[in-house]
Order: C-alpha cells, then structure tokens, then sequence
C-alpha cells in the first residue's frame, strides 16, 4: 500500500514539473518572440517610420524598462509635431507596467502641460495629504500643472488653494502664500524655494512700495549674488525698481552706478530720459531721446514722440520733421500718425494729414470705419488745442458721424475731467448705459451729481467683474453714499483687487493705481485733511505726472467748499 501510495505522489510530482517545465518554456517563447518582434519593430523606426502609431505597435512587445526607456528617448527627441501626444500616451502605459517608478508619471504630467492639459496633468500628479514630503520635481509639475496664462483668474484661485498644501509641499505652500499674502517675507520665500528670480524682484517691489528701500536692495543684492554671472535684468533690477517707485533720487544714484555697455542700454536710455523729464530738465531730457533715435531708433516710438513733445513746448525746433522720422522708424505706430496728423491739421495742412492717416485705414479687424473714428481722433487731439476747442471739434465729429463711439467716449473723458455736468447730460441722451463702459460712468456721474443711489445701483449692476474702471466706480459711489467705514473699506477692497495683481496691460494697471491714490485723496479730503488729500494726489503724479485726471482733481482741491 505504501508502495502504491508513493507511487502515486511520485506521479504527481513529475506532472507538475513537467507542467511547470512546460510553461516556463512557453513563457521564455513568448518573451523571445517579443523580445524578437520589439527589435524588428525598432529597426523600422530608426530606419525612419517614425510615428505614433509605429511606437504604440513597438510598445505592445517591451518588456523591460530598457524597452520602454527606448521608446520614451525616440518619442522625446523626435521633432514632429506629434512629439508630446506620443510621450504621454507612452509614459501613461509604462506607468501602468511599472507603477512604483514615478519617472513615468512625471514624463506624462510634463507632456500633459506641453499639450496644455493641465487637469490631466494634476490628475497623474495628485496632491496627497499621506505623503509626509514629496520631491521638489513633482512639486515643480504640479506647480506649472496650476499656471495657465490663458485662465489669470483660475490660476489665482488654485495658487491661493496651494497655501493650504500638506505641510510635506514646502515649495508649492511657499508659492500658494505668496499668492495669498504677497509681501517681501512671504515673496522671498517663493524665489528661495523655487529658484525663480522675479520673486524676488516682486519682493523688492513690495517692500519698496512700504517704503522700506534698504529692503528693496538688500533683495536685489541677493539676486545678483545668488549666481556668479547675475543676468542683465538683475543688474538693471534698482533701476526699473527706482523707476516703478518715481523716486529720482535713487534712480539717478542706480543710473550713476551702472558700468560699460549697460549705461547705454536702449532701456536705460529711455528711462534715464524719463527721469529728467519729471525733474523738469526738458532739454537734457531731449538729448537722451535724441540719443536713443540714433543708437536704437526702432527701440521704441516714444523716443520720436516725447522728443517731439518738448521741442513743441520750448518752441526751439519743428515737431514735425522729428514725427515722421519717427514714422519712418515705426511705420506700425498709429500713435505717432495720430500725432503728426494733429500737429498738421493744426497748420491747416489737412490733406497731408489724411495721407499720413490712411494708409493705417485698412488695418483693424472692427473695420475701417471705427478705425478712421480713433484715427481722427488722435489726430484732433494732436493738434493740441485749447480744450473747449477740442471738444467743440470732437462734438461736430460726433454730430456728423453719429455712429462714432470711440469719438464719443474721448469727449465724455474731457466732459467728466472739467465737471461739465451739463455736457454730460447732453451726450448721456445720445448713449445708454449698456453701450459702453465710459457711457455707463457717464450715467453713473450723474447719478451720483443728483444724489440717486438706486439709479447708481442700477448702473453699477451692469459692469464687468474684472473691469478696474467698475471697482473704481463702486469706490466713487460707497464714497458718494455710503458712511465713513463703509467708504474706506471699499477704497481698501480696491487696493486689496490691485495688489493681487490682476490680468490688466500695463496701461490699465497704471491708470487703476493713479485712481487708487486719488480715490485715498478724496477719503481723506472727506475727513478733512487737504493736507493728507495733497500728498496722495503728488503720488498719484509720480506715476505720471500728464495724467490730466489728475489735474482735474487738483482743481477740486482748490475749489472753495
């Protein structure tokens, strides 16, 4: 019986390990095969059939990483169109083959983002609280999984959620605060943990516009020693900091300091220019512009045009030959036919100045027509004339041209600069407060002149939410109607608004922090403190002193009350 019995088990053995011997020979036939199959796949690719489908098909036969390293390196270096469609859809697969290798998860979220999806990108790089601490590299995917330019308001709110990361994300916590509570700490911080230099010069800003200097350059000092060979930005990074803050006095100490070529830099030229003009040194000004025009004449049109500027106002030169040699140099710059074309009308040389504007007349994707409205415009106000003589060609325009919008809201911004209430009543009639954002200020100036909240209310109700001139106008109305605290708190909800840093150009960002120190103007003037009214209005000036909006409120001031 034990016999038999062990007979048996003896059977039973061999099956199994001829079972096993079986398949393990299968399994080494089938890795052959592929392994087989993956080389002739590749040959085809380096021979030149390179494609997203040739490398998915090579992909069905990798098997080590070594393989999937391969296929990874083609697809990356390829210079086709398709490039990072391929590294995804690969690095996804050999995520799948090897989920412990997070190199694969990073290559996918990176081509993710070259294809601008970054929500696929997060969803391959979660944020997981478990983690105790993640690799800065996945940090940095996650963090530019969170930017996109083409969504600001987005972008503020997930970087403002990163403030709250697991306490194992030091660089995307250190970004997310910065975002929540920009200040020079807070700044610094971010360039330490990340590397990027423009949060520190953002830092400097900041501390800078509390008036801490020695912070500001302590800042720039660090930048420029943070790297044996600082970049030309970083050298330069006072200067433009000196010019941001209108404080003359260190940007010529910066400009001083600056050495070789640097001092010549056609940026450097150009503000150093700008310096003297707001010290009033109008002819040492013009040398530099006359300067910029020869070493760099297509730098930037503003060299033609505030040299034409000055040399009209000293009345030693012609503005108009320097006009159209800027044109010459900036054939694209409408600003400079809107000049030349005023400055020439001004002479009574009207058919020189409709040549100089037409050939501009066939640019504007909203047509000729409104594009000709602006045009002549700009050229009216070239002509620099009185200002009751502008608006009176500016009405006759409109008069003739009913349909001439652009036209209409440079008369109701000279309208509203003068307080001419009664003007304004008679363009209100022409435009409803839907058809634009200066008609629905118009209405809203007089609203708040006949004290009516409700119509204000209304009016405001009908702005966009990222519109700086609507937060302004809610200023302008929590001032006319609101009690002291809830005045101040709506000019402190406008300044919070603006130091976030929304998604406005340059030009707009300018205008909304001149409105904001005139908006602290009237605050104070409320108060009674002209005094204190009087130093917000010369900030306001600092950033620059043409703005006529700012005149128009100085007259205010010095009004009797």
């Amino acid at each position: 019986m034990r016999e038999g019995r062990r007979g048996i088990i003896l059977f039973a053995i061999a099956v199994a390990v001829a079972i096993a011997t079986v398949l393990v020979i299968s399994v080494s036939l089938g890795a052959i095969r592929d392994s087989v199959r993956f080389s002739t796949a590749m040959r085809r690719i380096d021979r030149g059939d390179v494609t997203p489908e040739s490398l998915l098909d090579a992909a069905q036969y990798a098997r080590g990483r070594g393989d999937w390293e391969q296929l990874l390196h083609t697809a990356w270096t390829t210079e086709s169109a398709w490039r990072w469609s391929a590294v995804r859809d690969l690095s996804i697969l050999a995520a799948d083959h090897f989920p412990r290798d997070d190199r694969w998860r990073f290559a996918a979220a990176l081509a993710s983002i070259r294809l601008g999806d970054r929500d696929a990108a997060r969803d391959v790089l979660p944020l997981d609280g478990d983690r105790d601490t993640v690799g800065d590299l996945e940090q940095s995917l996650l963090l530019l999984a969170t930017i996109d330019r083409t969504d600001p308001e987005g972008t503020r709110s997930r970087l403002a959620d990163l403030a709250a990361a697991p306490t194992g994300y030091p660089i995307l916590r250190a970004v997310g605060t910065a975002e929540t509570r920009p200040a020079p700490d807070t700044l610094r911080t971010a360039w330490e943990r990340t590397g990027v230099s423009a949060y520190a010069v953002n830092a400097a800003l900041e501390a800078a516009a509390i008036g801490d200097r020695a912070a500001a350059e302590g800042l720039v000092s660090a930048v420029r020693t943070a790297d044996a060979m600082p970049s030309a930005q970083d050298e330069t990074a006072p200067l433009y900091l000196a010019a941001w803050l209108g404080d003359l006095d260190w940007l010529f100490q910066q400009l001083r300091a600056l050495q070789g070529t640097r001092a010549v830099d056609p940026a450097v030229l150009l503000i150093q220019a700008d310096g003297l003009v707001r010290q009033g040194q109008l002819d040492e000004a013009r040398r530099f512009y006359r300067e910029l025009q020869t070493v760099a004449p297509t730098f930037d049109p503003l060299a033609f045009l505030n040299d034409a500027a000055i040399t009209d106002r000293l009345g030693d030169g012609d503005p108009v030959s320097i006009l159209r040699a800027g044109l010459h140099a900036h054939p694209d710059a409408d600003v400079i036919r809107g000049d030349l074309a005023g400055l020439l009308i001004a002479r009574d040389q009207r058919l020189d100045a409709a040549r100089i504007i037409a050939p501009s007349l066939v640019l504007p994707d909203d047509g000729p027509q409104r594009y000709r409205d602006w045009l002549l415009t700009r050229a009216v106000l070239g002509a620099r004339r009185p200002l009751p003589r502008l608006e009176s060609d500016l009405w006759q325009y409109l008069n003739d041209h009913p349909d001439a919008d652009i036209v209409a809201g440079y008369l109701a911004r000279f309208l509203s600069l003068r307080n001419d209430m009664d003007g304004m009543r008679r363009l209100a009639t022409r435009y409803a407060p839907e058809d634009a954002e200066w008609s629905a200020t118009l209405h809203l100036r007089i609203a708040v002149s006949d004290g009516d909240p409700g119509a204000a209310e209304s009016i405001l109700a009908s702005y966009p939410d990222d519109s700086w001139t609507a937060r302004f106008n809610r200023v302008v109305f929590a001032l006319r109607f609101l009690p002291e605290p809830e005045a101040t708190g709506a000019v402190e909800d406008f300044s919070t608004w603006l130091d976030r840093g929304p998604a406005l150009d340059a030009d707009s960002y300018g205008q909304a922090r001149i409105h904001l120190w005139l908006a602290r103007a009237e605050l104070e003037r409320l108060f009674g403190d002209r005094e204190a009214a009087l130093q917000y209005v010369d900030r306001a000036e600092r950033l620059n002193p043409d703005d006529a909006a700012i005149d128009a409120y100085r007259g205010l001031l010095a009004a009797p009350q």
